[in-house]
């Protein structure tokens, strides 16, 4: 997992020194409401980076650190302070039905880090947190870009999958009883060994191939 999130971290950290150092932009929230469904405790699903937004327009309006996390949370912590365990559950509550686990993981850690970076150099904790949100969306758009580009090998995997039960099946429509000669001794149980094994093979060579691209893209 830690090789899967390690461009998400560096651009965390490049995106936040510049954000120390550069007028922070302006966020727009016009979009936060209605989005998505609701989630335990009434709460709505609007998604991992409206939450950051939320938390980052909270503090511009004169909120409090632990104070926009209990808003976002729906109810008070009972110590003041922001913790993984507080950010993660309510990102959990909050992110949208597509939105991983390692994600959520991955943005919990880093509204923290943001959180206590804030705290310990004085720096505005708004800017901050949407340095966050800068390196969140960036993560999400590099992840949206590998599922799209994996989409058609993982179909045709399916569909090879699949392609000698249909054939299998379409010749006991036509009549010709492939299952009679496959399980008949002799030359049909060779046939069915030797197809299956070459079947299986194939199989196992193009999930080995599909783990190696997706290696190769997490790094």
């Amino acid at each position: 997992m830690m090789g899967s999130l390690a461009p998400f971290w560096a651009a965390a950290w490049t995106v936040l020194a510049l954000a120390l150092r550069q007028p922070a932009r302006s966020a727009s929230c016009s979009r936060l409401m209605g989005l998505g469904a609701s989630g335990q405790g009434g709460l709505v699903r609007i998604g991992l980076a409206a939450v950051i937004s939320s938390l980052s327009a909270y503090l511009r309006n004169g909120g409090g650190l632990v104070g926009a996390f209990e808003e976002q949370a729906g109810r008070s912590f009972a110590t003041r302070r922001v913790s993984y365990a507080r950010a993660r559950a309510m990102l959990d509550e909050r992110r949208l039905p597509q939105e991983t686990n390692d994600q959520v993981e991955a943005v919990a850690y880093a509204l923290v880090v943001a959180c206590r970076l804030s705290v310990t150099l004085g720096c505005e904790a708004s800017r901050c947190l949407e340095a966050v949100g800068s390196a969140y969306r960036r993560m999400a758009r590099l992840a949206q870009a590998k599922a799209a580009a994996f989409a058609m090998p993982k179909a045709t995997v399916k569909l090879l999958t699949a392609l000698p039960l249909l054939t299998l099946a379409f010749g006991s429509l036509l009549g010709a009883r492939p299952l009679s000669f496959l399980l008949k001794p002799g030359a049909g149980t060779l046939c069915l060994a030797l197809g299956g094994s070459c079947y299986l093979l194939g199989l196992l060579w193009m999930r080995a191939l599909l783990r190696d691209l997706d290696d190769k893209a997490a790094q």
